[in-house]
């Protein structure tokens, strides 16, 4: 089970200070935070069996496999939009047949971004409107 501390996660750069530095540590601890999240809710999920993921619920997207599928997913487009990635295969609900394929699936993509995200510096981090940008250059 990964375990998340603000801190541990999120170094800030010696050289950067004021808004910028702060602005990415913010957004180093958000993902940390978030990856730790969607980690514990799988773990929550894994016992689970077949019937019990795509039973009709009143979740959002009718089965906690689907709103599963939709958590993974939106973290993993924000990821890319970030990295300005448009090559790393996405997850798709036929890959997601259970807790385990989800997670290893997603864990890897978790890695690449957590890794990118730790050798970026603040400035860039810190640029208004990069993931928008980059979403609304034809990915809708």
């Amino acid at each position: 089970m990964m375990h998340f501390h603000p801190l541990a996660n999120s170094p800030t750069d010696a050289a950067s200070t004021g808004a910028d530095g702060l602005a990415a540590t913010l957004l180093r601890q958000q993902v940390g935070w978030t990856h730790w999240v969607i980690a514990r809710v799988l773990d929550l999920a894994a016992p689970l069996s077949a019937d019990d993921l795509d039973r009709e619920t009143t979740l959002p997207f009718s089965t906690l496999r689907r709103t599963l599928f939709h958590l993974l997913s939106v973290d993993w487009e924000w990821g890319e939009a970030l990295m300005h990635l448009r090559e790393m295969p996405s997850l798709t609900l036929e890959e997601a047949s259970d807790i385990a394929d989800m997670r290893a699936r997603w864990q890897g993509y978790a890695d690449t971004f957590s890794t990118w995200l730790q050798t970026q510096d603040s400035t860039a981090l810190a640029t208004p409107g990069v993931a928008i940008e980059w979403i609304s250059d034809g990915r809708e």
